[in-house]
């Protein structure tokens, strides 16, 4: 065998052929077909591709944010990486697209302007997207089951919208649709009167709703995302959702009375245009007629509730960081935990008329009390004690000072829905010395 030792090599001839023939090896064995994984295409922008169809990925380009894909007739084609669902191995992507199958070819239109697209699948998940009215997405996930939320049943929808947006969409307010044919129309697209197309495209809320939005005094047991009336252009039917009831018009068509009132033909639901954006509508209840102050709300209501919430936790945790122990020689000591919770003992000299006999020495916090115009900057805010052995809390209002806090007792009876709007010309005042004690409820 003739063996070659390229160090000890004399003619430089002999050693250039020997390298040339090295790099010419090494470019041949680099040009095989490598892939650096696999894609699923979920949302084809081209007929040479399918939704579902598994395609091997040369290249991953950060800059232009997409891959490039070798196609069955091994040309290379470029997609975003937001219509692909990449895999490592082959493998990977072939137990995706069992799941994925069942999906593949449906698309959903929104029948609602501002439909919110969630983060996860629960209405009280943030909103990530909002669809435009008509807005047509592609469906990459369905949940198993329809979900019945507050009375409207549908089925959960992942979408991916055409910015690569993808989030969760509750069916009811969807037209769901495949990819081998047309949509169907838009049933209220054939509606001539722009009043009722408003009318027929919108939630409508309780105006008390707009109400706390504008006063920022958002009432978590009065603010519901399952409560306001919910057209159904599809299915002739206007449903009214109330915290007492819920009822269901069907209608024929909906028909101009007036100049500024319409009548759902069939049921005993009138309505009255008070601006484009407000109703009052008249129906029969139980054989009573009954009437609702309605209003088109552009925010989302379960973000309201979450900010509300936070706004909540926020002022707890800032009653723990000025001290979650609140000592006062003539009205006992209160000692904080985390979790909102709270132990007062000692309160004898507040009993019965303050505190009412019977309340026990524990409870929660809340926040659920907003200040009234004329309280506001003579006071921090509404701090609530619910006492476990209490049906209604006991209100203060409360300064915090350096050394410690001090509150006044805020009567029930001015307390106006959820807003103070005196203290009382005898209000009983405490103080109470703060400071930091170990807290388990922490650990």
């Amino acid at each position: 065998m003739l063996k070659f030792d390229l160090l000890t090599m004399k003619q430089p001839k002999t050693r250039l052929y020997i390298f040339y023939a090295v790099l010419v090896l090494a470019l041949f064995a680099g040009c095989g077909s490598r892939e650096a994984g696999y894609g699923v295409i979920l949302w084809p922008d081209s007929e040479a591709l399918e939704a579902g169809q598994i395609v091997p990925i040369t290249e991953i380009s950060t800059i232009r944010s997409s891959y490039i894909l070798r196609l069955p007739d091994e040309s290379a084609y470029q997609l975003p990486q937001w219509r692909v669902q990449f895999f490592e191995s082959r493998s990977q992507a072939d137990e995706f697209v069992q799941s994925y199958q069942e999906v593949a070819d449906l698309y959903v239109r929104s029948e609602r302007r501002a439909l919110p697209v969630r983060e996860q699948l629960d209405r009280s998940s943030r909103t990530i997207y909002r669809l435009r009215f008509g807005e047509e997405t592609k469906v990459i996930e369905r949940s198993a089951e329809p979900h019945d939320e507050s009375g409207l049943v549908a089925h959960w929808y992942r979408v991916l919208t055409e910015d690569g947006t993808s989030g969760w969409v509750f069916g009811y307010y969807l037209t769901v649709f495949s990819d081998s044919g047309d949509p169907a129309p838009v049933a209220s697209e054939d509606i001539q009167d722009p009043v009722v197309r408003t009318l027929l495209e919108n939630v409508w809320r309780p105006s008390s709703y707009a109400q706390m939005i504008r006063n920022n005094t958002i009432d978590l047991s009065r603010l519901r995302a399952e409560h306001g009336l919910f057209p159904n252009p599809d299915e002739n039917r206007l449903r009214l959702v109330l915290p007492d009831r819920r009822v269901d018009f069907e209608y024929s068509e909906i028909t101009r009375s007036s100049a500024r009132q319409y009548a759902a033909v069939g049921s005993s639901l009138q309505i009255s245009l008070r601006s484009e954006s407000a109703i009052t509508i008249q129906y029969i209840y139980e054989n009573q007629t009954e009437s609702v102050d309605l209003e088109i709300i552009e925010q989302d209501i379960e973000e309201l509730r979450i900010d509300e919430i936070e706004r909540r936790n926020q002022l707890l945790a800032a009653l723990l960081e000025h001290g979650n122990l609140w000592q006062s020689s003539a009205y006992g000591t209160i000692a904080l935990e985390h979790d909102g919770r709270f132990g007062w003992s000692g309160y004898g000299s507040l009993v019965p008329t303050v505190i009412p006999r019977g309340a026990g020495n524990s409870g929660s916090l809340e926040f659920a009390v907003f200040l009234g115009p004329q309280l506001r900057g003579a006071f921090d805010g509404v701090i609530s004690f619910r006492f476990d052995g209490l049906q209604q809390p006991v209100h203060f209002l409360y300064n915090q000072l350096d050394n410690g806090i001090r509150l006044t007792h805020l009567p029930q009876q001015n307390v106006t829905r959820n807003v103070a709007s005196s203290a009382g010309a005898s209000a009983i005042v405490a103080f109470f010395r703060t400071s930091h004690t170990e807290d388990p409820a922490a650990d």
